[in-house]
């Protein structure tokens, strides 16, 4: 669930907290005339960085050879905050980072494990983005239409925020 104080006060902190409860984001690159894909993301706040595993011949692998320009859509567990940012994503070799982020799920993908020729290691450093968190809460978004339509106003549900990294 957002916590639409958290989000207000420090969007950042909020924002990585979201994407450590996340268990899939939408990735691409906009102008590589592909569709964004679901990518499990694996986030590093301390190092400024988004990590995911692919493999070498996927176009979202393809692409980050060299860096290539990338939007990120998240959408939290809750459906109460998402977020769309920009950043570079590029394809690194780092056995720290397969270590760190292996799992059971990531192996399955991989049958000759975390030395699968096909294995591909990519980090997205975040650049910029927005996000949009709203309360979960049923009785207050009620509460705040029913108020929005007897003052001619609009609900107060949520925050919008910029994102800078």
């Amino acid at each position: 669930m957002a916590d639409l104080e958290r989000i207000k006060s420090d969007p950042q902190a909020g924002f990585w907290s979201q994407l450590g409860e996340s268990r899939a984001v939408m990735l691409g690159a906009p102008d590589a005339g592909h569709h964004m894909q679901p990518m499990t993301p694996m986030a590093a706040p301390e190092e400024g960085a988004i990590w995911f595993f692919a493999t070498r011949d996927s176009d979202i692998a393809r692409q980050s050879r060299g860096g290539a320009h990338v939007h990120m859509c998240l959408m939290g567990e809750g459906a109460d905050y998402y977020a769309c940012i920009e950043g570079k994503l590029e394809e690194t070799e780092s056995r720290e980072h397969v270590d760190r982020f292996w799992s059971p799920a990531v192996a399955a993908w991989y049958p000759e494990g975390r030395d699968d020729p096909e294995l591909a290691l990519l980090r997205l450093r975040p650049a910029s983005g927005r996000a949009w968190a709203s309360t979960a809460s049923g009785a207050r978004f009620g509460r705040e239409v029913a108020k929005a339509n007897e003052t001619g106003t609009t609900p107060d549900v949520g925050v919008v925020t910029d994102l800078t990294f």
